[in-house]
């Protein structure tokens, strides 16, 4: 069965979208909710052609459930629910209309000098400590750190402002870091996603906020991954590497 799947929005909840399906084409959808007799104006968002939408709905519903308001309704911004659709409904895209100019690499909305994992609401910038962003892309070379003075160097990035407007940027967690990396071998991609973030001189390994407490680690360590070969390890916290900073959107 062919059907469309669609984001609608409506004024009176201004904050909320709507991830739906439908067999009839989603303006006539909107057509039959704003002649329901409520005070409302329903706009279709975004809609696509696809075979079985009832499952492409489920699927894309799953992986916008960390947005999840209520029913059908999501709190999440559109270009967020888009790349949700488009990867429910890889290999299945019929037909789409998009009212939207969106950038997307997998499961990833890309802003400019941030990306969006829209499964786990993850932001994560998109330059390291040390580059900053320039004609859309990441410019200057990554500098080296020790572990404590990350954390020094973190304060001080969110003191003088951050980055778009968000002062609580932090250190990814290891598990945070591996799913990045590992999920669906994201390391293919990783230079479109984080462009100029890996050298070949270079083992390309960032600190995590994770630390490992080995009776042997002489200033104890910290858990870290390469961005080369997606290889989790631990370093001892004198040791210089590089950092990549995340936040949390649902924090927002």
């Amino acid at each position: 069965m062919r059907g469309w799947v669609y984001i609608i929005t409506t004024k009176s909840m201004p904050n909320l979208l709507k991830v739906g399906f439908s067999t009839k084409d989603p303006e006539l959808r909107a057509v039959e909710l704003n002649n329901t007799g409520n005070p409302q104006s329903y706009e279709v968002r975004y809609d696509v052609l696809v075979n079985e939408p009832k499952d492409i709905e489920k699927k894309a519903h799953s992986i916008l459930q960390n947005y999840h308001a209520k029913k059908e309704w999501f709190n999440c911004s559109i270009e967020i629910a888009i790349t949700a659709i488009r990867r429910a409904a890889t290999g299945n895209i019929l037909l789409e209309s998009c009212r939207y100019e969106i950038s997307s690499i997998g499961r990833f909305v890309i802003q400019n000098e941030v990306a969006i994992d829209i499964e786990t609401s993850l932001m994560w910038l998109r330059f390291g400590y040390g580059q900053k962003w320039l004609n859309n892309t990441s410019v200057g070379s990554l500098k080296w750190i020790n572990y404590n003075n990350a954390f020094e160097a973190l304060r001080l990035f969110n003191i003088q402002g951050g980055c778009i407007g968000y002062n609580d940027w932090r250190l990814p967690s290891i598990e945070e870091f591996e799913y990045l990396i590992q999920k669906e071998k994201l390391a293919d991609s990783i230079n479109r996603i984080f462009p100029n973030s890996i050298n070949p001189n270079d083992n390309n390994w960032y600190w995590s906020s994770t630390p490992v407490d080995l009776d042997y680690i002489y200033d104890e360590g910290s858990y870290g991954i390469s961005f080369s070969n997606s290889t989790i390890s631990w370093a001892e916290k004198y040791e210089d590497n590089h950092i990549r900073l995340v936040r949390d959107t649902l924090n927002s």
